[in-house]
């Protein structure tokens, strides 16, 4: 089957990547094999650029991603941003004053362009420097942290990430963009950075898309899943993206699972499968 003209855009942790942060063969042989059909592939991640491309590397990726969940699209083939939104210095002072509140028992870092910047190098804080493919730094005052932020993040215990997206909920709904890529996480965006908002922006500059498939996995996908022709959820997903996915992979991260949507993408098409 050719797949001319169809966008598909993957998440990486929890959908291309295995629980041990690792791609599946499958998913890189079948991802490959969509390009060579026609078909246009990229990833909407968390991740910065420098960081997702480590697990992509083997795959034809000839469309631009969404990265920062939403605060830049960054073009693989010409090596350079396209678009991206920072948060405000508004956003700036609150990261901190509510960081500040839970201060003994939670990471926070900062990502930029090429460093991933925190104020205490702690247990939670330390989690994220081998994840990420940037420079990890410590900066103890926060009035030192240079500008360019992309986004904030906090790591801590699932508890006091539920606490913290209640204060977040309550006190500053509309002024900034928080999500949660992971039960662990917390991040702050730039009101409209977010996945499905600038894959928006991007397919409207490329006339050549008609469709537009999305997969995901967590709460930080529903964005994305929302805007897109066809939404899938990984087997496994929350409720939330298991209720407006037109296909639930019937494999999970671990077996495969955008293998198992390419394999079964005829049918998807049709609407024979879901």
């Amino acid at each position: 089957m050719r797949f001319d003209n169809i966008l598909l855009l993957s998440d990486l942790d929890g959908t291309f990547l295995n629980d041990e942060v690792k791609p599946v063969k499958a998913n890189i042989d079948a991802v490959n094999r969509f390009a060579q059909n026609g078909g246009l592939f990229s990833v909407a991640s968390g991740r910065p650029p420098q960081s997702a491309l480590r697990y992509i590397s083997e795959c034809k990726v000839n469309f631009p991603a969404v990265t920062y969940n939403g605060a830049m699209v960054y073009d693989f083939e010409k090596k350079q941003p396209v678009m991206s939104l920072m948060p405000s210095d508004e956003a700036r002072k609150i990261a901190y004053d509510v960081y500040l509140r839970y201060a003994d028992k939670v990471g926070f870092l900062a990502y930029y362009e090429n460093d991933l910047v925190t104020i205490k190098a702690n247990e939670y804080s330390l989690v994220m420097k081998p994840f990420e493919a940037l420079n990890f730094k410590e900066i103890t005052d926060y009035s030192l942290f240079p500008n360019g932020i992309y986004k904030y993040l906090y790591v801590a215990q699932p508890e006091t990430i539920k606490e913290m997206l209640a204060v977040f909920e309550s006190e500053y709904a509309g002024r900034l963009r928080f999500t949660s890529a992971g039960k662990n996480f917390i991040e702050l965006l730039a009101p409209g950075a977010d996945k499905g908002s600038m894959m928006e922006k991007l397919v409207k500059s490329r006339p050549d898309v008609k469709t537009v498939i999305a997969i995901g996995d967590y709460y930080n996908d529903l964005c994305i899943l929302e805007k897109a022709d066809i939404k899938v959820a990984v087997k496994g997903a929350p409720k939330e993206l298991l209720d407006i996915a037109d296909y639930v992979t019937k494999k999970t991260n671990n077996e495969g699972a955008v293998a198992d949507l390419i394999d079964n993408l005829e049918e998807i098409l049709s609407g024979k499968a879901r």
